[in-house]
């Protein structure tokens, strides 16, 4: 079975059972009936299956809190960096990130491109921004920074935030009609 994982104990989900994992990483919070009428088993088969996915450890559910909105930070940004031509770029950024130290960094990247790496981070206010955006620049092995505040973020999937009368439309399908059904050339 090319689709089953294994989780440890003998235990491996079958066709249905990832099809209705599926149906849970794209909803998590999707009933037992909506999934049902997705794989096409009753409100109850899915509570047992999920039930025994969940008793075995392949499936878990979480609540999962958005600290940065919780917080005081009300200020996102990313800060492009670069280094030196001849630098490890990888070992430079993990030593700067190290070095400072700073709660405000959420997440630093590697890139492949124009720039070196980039570094996500948060911040209360545009002067702790600046501060930290200073601090960066200061670091030894650090040669240049552009700096991008974040203005809005949605997420995949979602419509934008746009009100229901600007969301994009949905594209008719571009199926070809069948050779029976086209016009004859002559």
């Amino acid at each position: 079975m090319g689709d089953a994982v294994n989780n440890g104990d003998g235990m491996a989900p079958d066709q249905i059972d990832c099809q209705i994992l599926e149906c849970y990483r794209q909803d998590p919070r999707m009933s037992a009936r909506a999934v049902g009428a997705k794989v096409n088993l009753s409100e109850n088969a899915v509570r047992d299956r999920t039930k025994k996915l969940i008793s075995t450890g392949i499936l878990t559910f979480a609540v999962a809190i958005d600290h940065d909105r919780i917080s005081s930070f009300s200020l996102e940004a990313y800060v492009e960096v670069a280094f030196p031509g001849d630098a490890d770029v990888h070992s430079a950024l993990q030593e700067l990130v190290q070095g400072l130290n700073r709660q405000q960094i959420r997440e630093a990247m590697t890139l492949v491109g124009d720039v070196d790496a980039m570094i996500r981070v948060r911040a209360r206010n545009v002067a702790e921004l600046r501060e930290l955006v200073s601090e960066i620049r200061s670091a030894p092995m650090v040669v240049g920074t552009k700096t991008r505040i974040v203005a809005g973020r949605w997420w995949h999937g979602t419509d934008f935030g746009l009100p229901k009368g600007k969301r994009a439309k949905k594209r008719p399908s571009r199926k070809k009609p069948p050779a029976s059904a086209s016009p004859a050339r002559r």
